[in-house]
């Protein structure tokens, strides 16, 4: 699972830094042509705990090294190594009469160190500097690559290479992964490319996780401020862990991908996934669902699931069981919705189906990508170009559907309370104004009834018969 996670990941990075002429499938052998833009140099490594000026002779003989070996998932095989801060690591590889005076570089990535790069024994760069009487030690620490990262070569002449690395480091006693050494040959232009494709990338996912992070405080501040409202909190929870997802990406950018790499973002990327999926199970119950019993079970699986995603990272069944029941819920309580016509649910509704639509899709398509030998792609392909283009456009879509579809539908939820409350006002104050038409009625027919009685008042008094008494002595 967390396998398919980094995919996922690297999926997102590629559509960002396709931005180079052509992009061609990795092959596992040694030889490289000019059709192979871009391939690693990472079989039959020799590893030795010492430097000596005779090891840069391409005929140098190094049988009685380690050899760095790879498992089936091409990981590295640790082999524990105790070394007194110097080692060497040789390789030969072949080219082709097509590579022959054409400028290439060399990306060359591992521990931090100081270590110097010699091809078929001549030095050709040194990244970072020695200690010496005057100045300290200065590690090279890779992060994002730029031009200075990459060693340029032209080789003059066909068949086989040789790639001798140095490497010194004074804190460093002992390597298990034989200094985690990852070399990558392509073109100049390619290497200049996806240099500034990840600058550009790194740019473009500060930009969106910087969006994602405003959405997640301004809807927490709306949460504080009206508590009675709770899809406030879940949807700034949702909104957090996608910003975080990218700041994620952007860490694995910088890092580079290595194993210390992966573990750290498979776990930050399993966290914000639980995240992700209880905040998502939590806004659709509160709007929608009545019995929230379920939601309460769901969130209690969540967090077991994250205790064990984290004990026995290999193991992500709850993950995967948690994606699918909350997109089912989503996807049930919105159409239920729908049918019943409750307002406001065909905006969410939008969001949320175009995301699970696109995920079948992109499941779908890394299945299929995963039974061939990776993915060909050249410039005449149009077909595969406009398929790139759509998975492109879809996954802008999914990324954007749910937060987006969320902010129209609490901006329409208020707008319609506030219409609402507005009617009501309206509704209030035509009823005041009715009763106090009602008072007034009633003051004055109170008021001519007095009137008309004190009227009749006055006629029985005028018409009242005179008496007159005699008295008699």
């Amino acid at each position: 699972m967390k396998k398919l996670l980094y995919i996922s990941l690297l999926l997102v990075s590629f559509i960002s830094l396709a931005q180079t002429n052509v992009i061609l499938k990795r092959k596992n052998n040694k030889k490289h042509t000019e059709n192979q833009i871009t391939s690693l140099l990472k079989d039959h490594w020799k590893f030795k705990d010492a430097i000596n000026a005779d090891y840069r002779n391409p005929d140098f003989n190094d049988a009685d090294w380690y050899e760095v070996k790879r498992d089936t998932a091409g990981n590295i095989v640790k082999k524990e190594i105790n070394f007194k801060g110097k080692a060497t690591l040789r390789n030969n590889f072949e080219i082709d009469s097509t590579l022959v005076g054409v400028p290439l570089s060399l990306d060359i990535t591992m521990d931090p160190g100081v270590f110097s790069v010699y091809i078929n024994g001549t030095f050709y760069k040194t990244f970072g500097k020695l200690k010496n009487n005057n100045e300290p030690e200065v590690r090279h620490t890779r992060n994002i690559p730029i031009e200075l990262d990459f060693v340029d070569v032209i080789f003059t002449k066909t068949g086989k290479q040789n790639i001798v690395i140095e490497y010194q480091d004074s804190k460093i006693t002992k390597t298990a992964d034989f200094l985690n050494l990852k070399v990558e040959v392509m073109k100049q232009q390619d290497a200049l490319a996806e240099a500034n494709g990840i600058r550009n990338a790194t740019s473009i996912f500060v930009v969106l996780g910087s969006i994602f992070m405003t959405l997640c405080v301004f809807h927490l501040i709306l949460y504080v401020f009206f508590r009675s409202f709770i899809p406030n909190l879940y949807f700034s929870l949702f909104n957090f862990s996608m910003g975080a997802t990218f700041f994620v990406i952007i860490y694995m950018l910088l890092k580079g991908p290595s194993l210390n790499t992966f573990n750290i973002t498979g776990i930050a990327v399993i966290a914000l996934t639980y995240i992700s999926i209880f905040a998502l199970s939590g806004l659709v119950n509160s709007l929608f669902a009545k019995n929230k019993k379920r939601f309460k079970i769901f969130s209690i699986i969540c967090v077991i699931g994250l205790i064990i995603s984290i004990a026995w990272d290999e193991n992500q069944l709850f993950l995967l069981l948690g994606l699918i029941y909350s997109f089912a819920e989503a996807t049930i309580l919105l159409i239920k919705a729908i049918i019943k016509k409750v307002k406001g649910a065909r905006i969410l509704a939008s969001g949320i189906l175009l995301t699970l639509f696109f995920t079948i899709a992109l499941v779908i398509f890394l299945i299929l990508v995963a039974n061939k030998d990776g993915i060909t792609v050249d410039d005449d392909d149009k077909i595969a170009m406009i398929t790139l283009s759509i998975i492109a456009f879809g996954m802008i879509l999914s990324v954007f559907s749910i937060p987006f579809s969320m902010s129209a539908y609490l901006a329409w939820y208020f707008s319609h309370i506030n219409n609402e409350n507005e009617l009501k006002v309206t509704e209030v104050e035509e009823l005041t104004q009715q009763k106090i038409n009602q008072e007034k009625d009633k003051q004055s027919l109170i008021e001519n009834i007095n009137n008309e009685l004190k009227n009749v008042k006055m006629k029985l008094n005028y018409n009242k018969p005179k008496l007159n008494y005699k008295t008699k002595f």
